[in-house]
């Protein structure tokens, strides 16, 4: 029945019998589909290559973000209490616990990578977007 539907789609019949649902899952469970592995290929050997890559970009930006983090608590420290004219302790106690803050949480985003921003921005977002069009869905006679 299916292919009869498909036989009637126009010059495509054939393209569109070979990659509907069905037959296209059929062919990929039974791994007679020469382009199923080589697409499975290309995903496993990109996923390879970024895994490796976020690997060694993680190692070197933690440690750029130790070294510069210093230098930049040392020139902070220099400029607030390098003069002699009066010091405010409490504003600059104010920019140190507030570089820390952000130095912190570039820490653990790249410690923990993309799961995390996913679990704790996006997915947060989505919910709330996704509650907000719930809401007016309900509100209004669109469905």
């Amino acid at each position: 029945m299916l292919s009869a539907k498909l036989s009637h789609a126009g010059p495509d019949g054939e393209y569109l019998q070979y990659c509907s649902s069905e037959i296209f899952r059929k062919k990929y469970e039974e791994a007679d589909c020469w382009s199923c592995n080589v697409v499975l290929s290309l995903m496993q050997s990109m996923t390879k290559t970024i895994e490796d890559i976020y690997i060694a970009l993680r190692e070197v930006s933690l440690t750029a973000l130790l070294y510069f983090g210093a230098i930049w608590v040392a020139a902070y420290f220099i400029k607030s209490f390098g003069s002699f004219a009066a010091q405010d302790t409490a504003k600059t106690m104010d920019g140190l616990l507030n570089f820390f803050f952000k130095w912190a949480l570039c820490y653990v985003l790249i410690y923990t990578g993309i799961d995390t921003i996913v679990e704790f921005v996006v997915a947060p977002l989505l919910d709330i977007g996704y509650s907000i069009g719930i809401g007016f869905n309900e509100s209004s006679s669109i469905l």
